[in-house]
């Protein structure tokens, strides 16, 4: 686990790093529908497209 991981590094005296990143706004800037499209065409599952597409409905 990776919390445990940080856990024992810290212990050790190493550095620890962390990159937190919020994505919450990230797909409100293009349209959704390309990305979609663009997902199709990557070859993915129906059902990765369908869980994006659900998420971004909606969206305010």
């Amino acid at each position: 686990m990776l919390l445990e991981d940080w856990k024992r590094a810290l212990d050790s005296n190493q550095y620890v790093a962390a990159i937190i990143m919020d994505l919450s706004k990230a797909f409100d800037c293009l349209p959704h529908n390309i990305l979609l499209c663009k997902l199709a065409s990557y070859g993915l599952s129906e059902k990765a497209p369908d869980t994006l597409r659900s998420y971004l409905s909606d969206r305010k």
